[in-house]
């Protein structure tokens, strides 16, 4: 089953009416207005789902639990991706992950806010991959930015990514600092898969991404150039959109 539509959470609840329904839906591939939406389709309601492809408008604070984890358990392919900025990722869900168990094939796309440290490779290995025993696919693209320390003590690039190449993951990772001391750190695996890329650095990453439709590119402290451009044009061939946010004149 897949729609593209927003629904709210009692939408939700009016579109799986009858428990003979929803009993017989194992693939769901659905957009949603929030977690809590997500929430209500994980419920129980859906007893043989298998395969749950959402994506969140916006992930923030929730007060709903899950009284019926069967439905989360039982999930064998589960893929997340919301391209608001969130910081709720370690409280919302990093948990309902944990309740994943026998999760085969896991797909993170996320922007992910003030968080004391970035996303790395330590993290997705010990927090996530490692808390499911079962999991022999794990795609990932993960911006984390608004990291606040001392531009000396960020960690580089081969450090985020290191534990993730140990573990034989494919990977490829950027920082960068704004003027502010503001930190940012891109994560993705490769090949990269996904139709959409946000980028908040003016400095692109290396490599061609056959797959990418829509690029977002944002940076509030330096303009994108000239080069930046020819960049884009090469390293992403079948952009269709492109969404730029930026406040600085280019300089030449």
């Amino acid at each position: 089953l897949q729609d593209a539509c927003l629904y709210s959470p009692t939408l939700l609840i009016d579109f799986l009416p009858t428990t003979r329904f929803s009993s017989n839906v194992v693939h769901l591939n659905i957009s949603v207005c929030d977690l809590d939406d997500c929430l209500y389709l994980l419920d129980g309601r859906l007893s043989q789902l298998q395969t749950f492809i959402v994506e969140v408008y916006m992930i923030s604070k929730t007060s709903m639990l899950l009284n019926n984890m069967e439905t989360v358990s039982k999930l064998k392919c589960f893929s997340l991706s919301s391209f608001l900025f969130t910081t709720e990722y370690d409280s919302q869900i990093v948990p309902l992950l944990h309740q994943m168990s026998q999760l085969e094939n896991l797909t993170l796309s996320l922007l992910v806010c003030d968080r004391a440290s970035f996303i790395d490779g330590t993290h997705l290995i010990n927090d996530i991959a490692s808390k499911m025993s079962y999991l022999n696919a794990f795609i990932f693209n993960i911006t984390t930015t608004g990291t606040t320390m001392d531009e000396e003590l960020y960690p580089t690039s081969d450090e985020v990514s290191r534990v993730l190449i140990q573990a034989g993951y494919n990977v490829e990772c950027y920082i960068d600092c704004s003027q502010l001391g503001l930190g940012s750190c891109h994560i993705y695996s490769l090949p990269f898969t996904m139709e959409r890329m946000d980028t908040f650095v003016d400095n692109f990453p290396d490599g061609v991404f056959l797959t990418v439709r829509h690029l977002f590119v944002h940076d509030l402290f330096r303009p994108f150039e000239h080069d930046f451009f020819i960049q884009i044009s090469q390293s992403c061939p079948l952009l269709h959109k492109l969404t730029i946010s930026n406040s600085n004149a280019q300089q030449k």
